[in-house]
């Protein structure tokens, strides 16, 4: 593996002795999506995303709504994270308010401010 994506991380064990692993370090970008890809959908402002780039895998993150995606390309994990957008808020689009706890409310109020269905 190319040396500059290593780092080292030390991890003290339950015996008090420190054990040092070399993690892959991913190249980490701010993005914003701007479209879901589907017709039912639109995007009323863009999202936020953060995208972890690793040499065989890119995993894209929605922090806010606690969502990835994964793929072997970047295409692949925005592709993943907008489906699993989708889910979330066709679920809890459904599912009404008295039902969900404090972090599904919030990310009801998030995409119902954020997706219009067309």
């Amino acid at each position: 593996m190319d040396e500059q994506l290593q780092s080292t991380v030390a991890v003290m064990d339950a015996s008090h002795e420190v054990q040092k692993y070399d993690t892959p370090n991913p190249f980490v970008i701010s993005q914003k999506i701007y479209d879901l890809t589907n017709d039912n959908n639109i995007l009323k402002e863009p999202m936020d995303i953060i995208l972890e780039i690793y040499p065989d895998e890119v995993i894209a993150i929605m922090a806010e709504l606690e969502l990835t995606g994964e793929g072997s390309n970047i295409y692949e994990a925005l592709r993943e994270l907008k489906l699993e957008i989708l889910d979330l808020y066709d679920e809890l689009a459904e599912t009404p308010d008295e039902k969900l706890g404090k972090h599904p409310k919030s990310w009801k109020r998030i995409l119902i401010r954020l997706i219009e269905k067309v």
